[in-house]
């Protein structure tokens, strides 16, 4: 599938994710499944950077070992890392499940259309080409990106998991205490006044 395609995926994940209590009961646990999912949607794909060395080389080894069975654990395990690294109260385990679906569903996927990949590499390094969706398909893409726009616009009764998980992602993204939303323990919106611990609004995520 193309990378828009792989990108709505990702996003479609990161709201299922929130059908998780520990994920969406958790407060960085909305945006830390997001940017993982996301991640994990397009880290297959990163063999595009032999791009760099000649367009031969990235046609002849682009959806190979970067598909593999070992790559699918390494992806997960890498990216899973990173995010449990820089949202610390994540449960990783979690986290890593996720992940780990975002990277399978892009080489599942990929296995539907004309190019091919070496999914059951190292057992074997035939191309796999089923050959039976395009490597876009409007109706896939289309009927996603529909139901993410619900997904985000839902109103308070239906939405809330969905909000907090957009603000989250806003309070990264607006660069407001982006290092106390990994770190939230630190978070200095937290003043002792009169002998309390009185929380100010620290960023987006906060209110």
């Amino acid at each position: 599938m193309d990378s828009g395609t792989h990108l709505v995926f990702g996003l479609g994940l990161g709201g299922l994710a929130l059908t998780d209590p520990v994920i969406s009961s958790h407060p960085y646990g909305p945006v830390a499944v997001l940017i993982g999912t996301v991640l994990g949607s397009q880290a297959p794909d990163a063999d595009t950077v032999l791009r760099f060395k000649s367009n031969a080389d990235y046609i002849r080894n682009h959806r190979g070992l970067s598909h593999s069975l070992p790559a699918l654990a390494c992806w997960a395990a890498l990216l899973t890392l990173i995010l449990s690294l820089a949202f610390r109260t994540v449960p990783w385990t979690h986290l890593l499940l996720w992940i780990l679906i975002a990277v399978l569903v892009h080489v599942a996927t990929d296995l539907f259309n004309s190019y091919g990949t070496q999914a059951f590499r190292p057992f074997t390094r035939k191309w796999i080409a089923w050959n039976v969706i395009h490597i876009f398909d409007p109706a896939i893409f289309l009927s996603h990106l529909a139901a993410i726009l619900l997904w985000a616009t839902a109103g308070p009764s239906r939405g809330s998991s969905s909000l907090s998980c957009i603000r989250s992602w806003r309070c990264i993204t607006d660069g407001e205490r982006s290092f106390t939303a990994a770190w939230p323990r630190s978070c200095p919106g937290k003043t002792p006044i009169g002998g309390k611990a009185t929380a100010t609004r620290c960023c987006r995520r906060c209110r």
